[in-house]
């Protein structure tokens, strides 16, 4: 039986995200996401978000959203794979 004096184990949570051309929507993405985080006591989340070789500010807009929390890291594939 767990001890009731111990912290509860926090869940870990990893979140894939997938982007291809997502430059202009990934502000309102990430507050959401945010938002929606901030709902789930007891959870750790890592998020890994992949550009898959896209062909506008995708990948600086993921860099600076890296750079400004450490549980975001990213992934930046030299084409689209698809």
């Amino acid at each position: 039986m767990p001890d009731p004096e111990l912290p509860a184990p926090r869940r870990r949570v990893s979140i894939v995200v997938p982007c291809f051309n997502e430059g202009a929507g990934l502000d309102a993405f990430f507050a959401r996401l945010q938002a929606t985080l901030a709902t789930l006591p007891g959870c750790e989340f890592e998020l890994l978000c992949v550009d898959d070789g896209s062909d506008d500010d995708t990948l600086e807009v993921l860099r600076r959203h890296a750079a400004t929390d450490a549980r975001l890291a990213v992934l930046e594939l030299s084409r689209n794979f698809g």
